[in-house]
């Protein structure tokens, strides 16, 4: 049931991670996770849509605006782009998807 649910709520499509919803990488964070297996395909191409979203400052920003607080915005928006990099960054290296340099 667990495996179904999720199948039915995680974004699975580059079409679907330009809007705001469950992408793969939040649920399997290693190959080592519960789910990897069902996931593995829309996970791989999740991947790889991420490491396109890098900013050049090496930083991965929010895909979403609150629409609302717009004052408040700008300092959320600087942590989450902290969380976010830190999160991205963590099941790259996971999924060794970072380059290493010499």
């Amino acid at each position: 049931e667990l495996k179904a649910s999720i199948n039915s709520t995680v974004a699975l499509t580059p079409e679907q991670w330009a809007d705001y919803g469950l992408r793969p990488y939040w649920v399997v964070s290693s190959p080592d996770s519960l789910l990897f297996e069902d996931l593995k395909e829309g996970l791989v191409q999740n991947l790889d849509f991420e490491i396109e979203q890098q900013q050049p400052d090496g930083s991965f920003a929010p895909f979403w605006s609150w629409m609302q607080y717009e004052e408040d915005w700008p300092t959320a928006y600087q942590d989450w782009c902290g969380y976010l990099t830190v999160k991205v960054l963590k099941v790259l290296n996971n999924f060794d998807r970072i380059e290493k340099g010499n």
